[in-house]
């Protein structure tokens, strides 16, 4: 009885309750009904407990969904900068800036460069767009030699080939013109099966113009 009257008084502590109830005694019978069939193995019901709690515990999966969800962003970001910025990215800084350097330099002066010597770096580098672009400009700078065309910097690729409509090898000036406006302003990455099959038509065709007086 006295640890049922502690039972209450801290219960009614915890609750906040400033005035304790008045404790009234109930008969002996009543009290049987009430605890009857109820069982006080208090280490049993311990162990009950802990086996429901652990049988019943859901399973936390949420750092694991957060890891997750982190490796699938970093994957998406490195994907969209390689995407985006691969070839600047992973590229040789200094091969960058002496293309850099080469393109200036034929953008300004084309008809004065040195186009042999940035013919074999772009090779040695195997930046066939650029050696395309040089081919194509070492075929002007031909037809410019043998007054065929006036190179002009402001001048487009259609005003040389409607200064050279009646050259007997205009076809072939022609379709030079469109491989290298393709690769060139087309910004296509060149294989080196590209590479091959598009060179020897600007070889062929420099080498006939360089040898006609």
């Amino acid at each position: 009885m006295l640890v049922f009257i502690l039972c209450v008084l801290i219960h009614c502590v915890l609750l906040g309750q400033e005035e304790i109830p008045v404790y009234h005694p109930i008969e002996k019978s009543d009290w049987n009904k009430a605890v009857d069939g109820l069982s006080y193995n208090e280490k049993i019901i311990e162990e009950e407990e802990v086996e429901i709690s652990q049988t019943s515990a859901p399973l936390n999966f949420g750092p694991l969904l957060q890891i997750i969800g982190f490796i699938l962003i970093a994957a998406l970001l490195i994907f969209v900068l390689f995407y985006f910025f691969g070839r600047g990215l992973f590229g040789n800084p200094k091969v960058e800036s002496a293309t850099q350097n080469i393109i200036t330099d034929l953008e300004e002066r084309p008809m004065e460069s040195d186009l042999e010597r940035y013919l074999r770096e772009a090779l040695a580098s195997k930046n066939y767009r650029l050696a395309i672009r040089i081919y194509y400009l070492m075929m002007l700078k031909s037809l410019h030699e043998k007054s065929l065309i006036t190179w002009k910097k402001d001048k487009t690729n259609m005003d040389y080939l409607i200064e050279l409509r009646n050259h007997p090898q205009y076809d072939a000036l022609s379709k030079n013109t469109l491989i290298y406006e393709f690769v060139w302003y087309g910004d296509k990455s060149i294989t080196d099966q590209h590479y091959n099959e598009a060179s020897p038509l600007f070889i062929h065709l420099i080498q006939q113009l360089q040898s006609k007086a």
